[in-house]
């Protein structure tokens, strides 16, 4: 009874293992002008460039260097990589409930 979803479910891993294969060793992705190259692939919108979701497949390298929100107590303080910025916000640290990483 239970050997034909598990087929099904094997054979969707197997269609899901072999896609992700093909656009992670595809080496001459060629975009269009505009567009941001991800590393192995594919090509992306320059929407999809720091809108918070990771699109470039095994890497970060569409959200890489993005300037992020790291504080809700500093919520106009911004962050990029391991750096906070709060020049003209009148800290004098760094806020409180920022991750350990952060430094000024």
């Amino acid at each position: 009874m239970y050997s034909g979803i598990y087929n099904i479910k094997c054979i969707a891993l197997k269609i899901r293992l072999i896609n992700k294969f093909y656009l992670l060793f595809i080496e001459d992705w060629v975009c269009n002008e505009g567009q941001f190259k991800c590393h192995g692939g594919p090509c992306l919108e320059h929407s999809l460039i720091c809108n918070g979701k990771i699109d470039c497949l095994d890497t970060w390298e569409d959200e890489e260097g993005c300037p992020f929100k790291c504080s809700i107590m500093a919520e106009t303080c911004e962050c990029k990589d391991v750096h906070i910025n709060c020049t003209g916000k009148g800290l004098h640290g760094i806020p409180i409930d920022t991750e350990r990483a952060i430094t000024w």
